[in-house]
């Protein structure tokens, strides 16, 4: 599966380098600092939260960088965040958890469809371009989260919430109790498979070693 997300602009990165909290950093640090931005971006987009994981990073510039207090690592991480993307880090996030609480009905509805598709992965697409191996609940469900997330500008977490609503509405049973029944039906099974062989295959090389 190809990644549902674009990277930064080179446009961006080059403009972000010359903002006054990126002047002094040198190239190395500079990169590492735009990773974290980029980081931050996906954990917004993911859970609606940052605070945490932008506290946590900070912390462990202080302790690795001579010279850049964690105070001072968060506001470089904020100002080349905002030079980036284009909007604060709260901008963002306000702005994901604002679309999710006015989506309309027919956005709400297409939690069934993408539903029916981790059900889908799970069981394994054998339709040409899609991966036909059985495929783990909680990997299909963030997959599919993240494309619905995606295609109406909301957190990967709200995206998982109307696709498990929106199934229980539908069918009346629980989406994770029906996504775990899957996966015991089809993709453990291929686990259990591969295993067999790859111990049939390691003690058939042991055998021939000792022969």
């Amino acid at each position: 599966m190809n990644s549902i997300f674009e990277p930064i602009d080179v446009g961006m990165v080059a403009d972000a380098r010359n903002i006054y909290s990126a002047r002094l950093l040198t190239d190395p640090q500079f990169e590492e600092f735009v990773s974290i931005c980029a980081i931050l971006n996906r954990e917004i987009h993911r859970t609606g939260s940052f605070i945490e994981k932008l506290g946590i990073y900070a912390f462990v510039i202080s302790l690795t960088q001579k010279g850049i207090s964690a105070n001072r690592a968060e506001t470089i991480i904020r100002d080349l965040f905002k030079a980036l993307f284009g909007q604060t880090l709260d901008q963002l996030r306000q702005r994901l958890l604002k679309t999710a609480e006015e989506l309309d009905d027919e956005s709400i509805a297409m939690g069934v469809p993408y539903a029916y598709e981790v059900l889908q992965m799970i069981e394994g697409d054998p339709e040409p371009g899609n991966d036909p191996d059985p495929m783990p609940f909680h990997r299909a469900y963030a997959h599919q989260a993240a494309v619905m997330a995606t295609q109406l500008s909301i957190t990967d977490v709200a995206a998982k919430k109307i696709i498990s609503e929106e199934f229980k509405t539908l069918e009346g049973r629980d989406f994770y109790e029906e996504g775990k029944q899957f996966e015991d039906r089809f993709y453990q099974p291929k686990i259990r498979a591969d295993k067999h062989r790859r111990d049939a295959l390691k003690g058939s090389n042991s055998n021939r070693e000792t022969a």
